[in-house]
């Protein structure tokens, strides 16, 4: 694949993280400024980047020990020798970006296919993060790959990730979207994102299993409120809201939503919910919002007297 890097340049004057560089030029269009001729010249120019120096290269002092391999400016030829070098190896790994200065820092329970996805347009392509965006971008032969430290294969989920901690806290990087390895701690979503994400679960429910998974989690000694005694004026505040109140202590009338015909009546939300296939906090909610929902019409009150 053939790459250009194109540069936009004013009376001769680069960006500054270019200034002093030397590159080969491929060609160059120069544009007048139409207002003010003679004044200002704008320049494209298409450099070649396989003759590009790196303009903000690597210090390998920043990881205070010596790195098991470090790959500067990897030919994309060299994909296969680089996994067959790492295929024995799970550690942490180190994106260096010559050009721009920035870094991103993993680690790979298997380094020889985390380097693999890392080189494959197609996965790169696949999400939307940063190091990704930046590796589409930048050809590999502008980036350092850096392996900081290698285990074997059989190292746990957990000790590996503590081990990735380490270093995400010990280095500067750029591109890492979390502050901690498998979490999104520190992460700062958009207001489309997060809307996104509601629209995305909105309608979807945890199968019985999961549920019941969720549930025992916080019973007993895992209970937030496990060993905690409530004063009497919030047990008395909580009883005198739930009196009269409970899914228990109201009578439930269903009817067919299409042409309001009784179909039974039931002594509790939930019992409602059990014969009808729903969940009892939603036929509460229909009732309060006076709306009928999957072909039924909900109701706390008969519609007709022979109801």
């Amino acid at each position: 694949m053939q790459y250009s890097l194109m540069i936009f340049s004013f009376n001769n004057k680069y960006p500054s993280s270019l200034r002093g560089h030397k590159f080969k030029a491929l060609s160059t269009c120069s544009y007048s400024n139409p207002i003010q001729p003679n004044t200002t010249e704008l320049a494209l120019t298409v450099y070649d980047p396989s003759k590009l120096n790196s303009v903000l290269p690597l210090d390998i002092n920043i990881f205070g020990i010596t790195p098991f391999k470090i790959y500067a400016n990897p030919d994309p030829s060299s994909r296969a020798s680089i996994r067959k070098e790492l295929r024995q190896y799970s550690g942490i790994y180190y994106w260096h970006n010559n050009v721009t200065g920035e870094s991103y820092t993993g680690s790979g329970a298997k380094l020889s296919r985390r380097y693999g996805e890392y080189t494959n347009k197609k996965y790169l392509e696949a999400s939307n993060r940063k190091i990704n965006k930046a590796l589409l971008h930048y050809p590999i032969n502008l980036w350092t790959f850096v392996v900081i430290e290698v285990r074997g294969l059989e190292i746990s989920k957990k000790e590996l990730l503590g081990i990735e901690n380490y270093w995400l806290a010990y280095l500067n990087n750029s591109y890492n979207m979390n502050k901690f390895a498998n979490s999104p701690l520190g992460t700062k979503r958009s207001e489309s994102t997060r809307l996104l994400m509601s629209q995305k679960r909105m309608g979807k429910t945890h199968s019985e299993e999961t549920k019941n998974l969720i549930g025992d989690s916080n019973r007993g000694s895992n209970s937030a409120n496990w060993g905690k005694e409530r004063p009497q004026e919030v047990k008395d505040k909580i009883s005198e809201t739930m009196r009269g109140n409970t899914y228990n202590s109201v009578t439930v009338y269903v009817y067919n939503a299409e042409d309001m015909k009784f179909i039974n009546k039931y002594p509790s939300f939930n019992e409602a919910g059990r014969n009808t296939g729903l969940y009892g906090k939603i036929i509460s909610i229909k009732i309060r919002e006076g709306k009928s929902y999957k072909g039924f019409f909900f109701s706390d009150k008969p519609l007709h007297s022979q109801d």
